[in-house]
């Protein structure tokens, strides 16, 4: 794959994304994103029209919209009417959907993760479909759709960006996103048990899993955890923390720790290494992750 160039992102959950859209605009962050559960946060269709309505340049890009809970015409409508509002500015986020809690509360079946990939890989064919010039007919296991998706995005195409832990969801996201998003493996819906997966020998194994030929993708990962300052104090508390051990945090692509300087090595080493170019941060980390943004920002 061809080195891309950096651009950064803040992930948030609400209630001030107006307020805090402006700032990571101001700062050159170049998406906002929000994921897409059912506890305190806002509803991701809603909460990025009003980034829209607060920025001129930053992107919206959910990370990302649960395909379960929406029957992908729905979502296509929402999709292009945000890149309307925004005059061309959306990412399409679609995930097959992992945190049990979100199931059991909603009294939503969470299938097996092979049944729900599958099915996302059916909607993504909708979605495309719908979002592009000619009429959408898609006759498939999951999905029945004739129709003229309306209205139409500005962008043609609407960027997609699919991510994940596991080959199956990776593979998948290699064959048919435009950027592919790099997790720990949550198939189990799940934060434990999970230490191993942050590990860089597991990001080599998944770099391989989408590796697709002929496809071009963008490779981006969300940092959960960042520390600007000293890198070994830090490294020892996310170790607490995450329950991780310590060498596997020192080489981990999921956490970021030390000075500005240090923290821009690591990501172009990062880039040379496994692709990254597109790194979001949480919300609590935007400002002092800030520094680093301005010196890499379209390096």
């Amino acid at each position: 794959m061809a080195m891309k160039k950096f651009r950064f992102g803040v992930m948030c959950r609400g209630t001030n994304i107006a307020q805090v859209a402006r700032r990571a605009e101001t700062l050159g962050y170049t998406s906002i994103s929000m994921p897409d559960h059912f506890g305190d946060q806002w509803a991701p269709g809603p909460a990025m029209a009003a980034a829209a309505t607060a920025t001129s340049v930053l992107r919206l890009a959910p990370l990302v919209w649960c395909n379960d809970f929406r029957h992908p015409v729905v979502l296509a409508k929402e999709v292009a009417t945000l890149d309307l509002l925004s005059g061309g500015r959306m990412e399409l986020g679609l995930g097959a959907g992992w945190m049990k809690s979100d199931y059991e509360e909603s009294g939503m079946c969470m299938d097996s993760a092979g049944v729900r990939i599958e099915r996302m890989a059916e909607a993504l064919q909708v979605l495309r479909a719908l979002l592009g010039p000619n009429r959408c007919v898609v006759s498939g296991k999951y999905y029945q759709v004739d129709m003229n998706g309306l209205p139409k995005p500005i962008q043609s195409p609407v960027p997609i960006f699919v991510g994940g832990g596991g080959q199956k969801m990776l593979s998948l996201a290699g064959r048919e996103a435009d950027i592919v998003g790099i997790n720990v493996n949550l198939r189990s819906g799940l934060y434990k048990d999970i230490a191993e997966n942050f590990s860089a020998r597991a990001c080599d194994e998944k770099i391989g899993w989408v590796r697709a030929p002929g496809r071009d993708v963008e490779l981006n990962i969300l940092v959960g955890s960042v520390a600007v300052g000293e890198r070994e104090p830090a490294l020892q508390r996310f170790s607490e923390e995450m329950e991780t051990p310590l060498e596997i945090l020192r080489d981990s692509p999921h956490v970021l720790a030390g000075s500005v300087s240090e923290l821009s090595e690591s990501l172009v080493v990062r880039r040379q290494r496994w692709g990254f170019s597109y790194i979001v941060v949480r919300e609590e980390a935007m400002e002092v992750f800030a520094p680093v943004v301005a010196q890499l920002h379209g390096a």
